[in-house]
């Protein structure tokens, strides 16, 4: 949380006119995610800073599911997590700095804070058996309880705590994005 609390203070002590964050969808205090409160935090330093700030809460990158996920689960044929059926709607990077410049460069889109995801929210099952028809090879999603998930994680992945970001997906805390996806119907 330092870094964050550094670019804030940076920011006030620059005199500069305007906050523009990137967090996450879900900064709730009930949220099971490790990272909801450090991004909490930052969002609270922010708006304490007195600089005008848009916090903009991303969903869940979909660069981040094909590296991270998707890609892996060739060799093994399965994506194992402990996610049940919750959803995630997914944004490329690229959707997400596009929404950013709209946001810093139109000052009537600049509000408090702005929730931005993909248009549906899929369940893993249905991501991974578009993947699986897209490469043309049998991969199938294995929902798995969170102690064998953490078990595969920490012999299998290099980085088990980045992992860790199914734990929203699992308890469907991403449901504040579904009145974002009406509004695009």
């Amino acid at each position: 949380m330092n870094h964050y609390a550094n670019a804030i203070s940076a920011a006030t002590a620059a005199g500069l006119s305007r906050i523009l964050f990137t967090s996450i969808v879900d900064v709730d205090p009930e949220s099971p995610f490790h990272f909801a409160p450090v991004y909490r935090g930052a969002e609270r330093r922010s708006a304490a800073s007195g600089i005008p700030s848009t916090i903009v809460r991303c969903g869940l990158c979909s660069d981040f599911i094909l590296a991270h996920w998707l890609k892996p689960s060739v060799k093994s044929g399965k994506v194992l997590l402990a996610a049940g059926q919750g959803l995630v709607a997914p944004i490329s990077r690229d959707d997400v700095a596009t929404a950013i410049v709209a946001i810093a460069s139109q000052p009537e889109m600049r509000g408090p804070s702005s929730i931005i995801t993909g248009y549906q929210a899929l369940t893993l099952d249905a991501i991974v058996a578009a993947f699986s028809e897209v490469a043309g090879l049998p991969i199938r999603y294995s929902a798995a309880n969170m102690s064998d998930y953490l078990a595969w994680a920490w012999a299998h992945l290099d980085d088990p705590l980045a992992s860790r970001l199914f734990d929203v997906v699992c308890v469907d805390r991403q449901r504040a994005i579904r009145p974002c996806l009406e509004r695009r119907r």
